[in-house]
């Protein structure tokens, strides 16, 4: 009965940590940052762009500090991922633990626990930029 108890009680609180990671933003928020990301998309992603720096400037107001600090990590080894000697894949094909990609890999996963996606399953942009996630999908 005790264990019962605990592990209920243990469940409880993991699950309220995990939703209290999660940003919740309107649905007019969401449309607005996913307007302006096409915009700068369609302008091939040129930080000199207008509808790029009214895209950077909404996200700059929009997203919480913690959360433009992991995007920023997240782009810088991004750039490594890339750039660097091709990472080494695991079996079962994830990248290996501590190489860049399985780093990159992480953040995505925790920008994502935040509400952030990298584009939508839907954008036909082969650059899409961050957006906030919509239910169900994850790219």
């Amino acid at each position: 009965m005790m264990l019962t108890r605990s592990l209920a009680a243990y469940l409880l609180l993991a699950g309220c940590i995990a939703t209290a990671h999660a940003e919740t933003y309107p649905p007019e928020v969401s449309r607005n940052i996913d307007k302006l990301q096409s915009k700068c998309a369609r302008a091939s992603n040129d930080p000199k762009a207008p509808a790029c720096i009214e895209y950077k400037a909404t996200l700059a107001r929009t997203i919480p500090p913690a959360v433009q600090a992991l995007m920023h990590q997240e782009e810088v080894v991004n750039e490594k991922c890339r750039n660097g000697p091709a990472p080494k894949l695991l079996p079962n094909g994830q990248y290996a633990p501590g190489s860049a990609c399985a780093q990159r890999e992480q953040l995505m996963k925790t920008l994502h626990q935040h509400g952030w996606c990298w584009g939508h399953t839907d954008m036909d942009s082969y650059l899409p930029g961050w957006v906030i996630c919509h239910p169900g999908e994850w790219q």
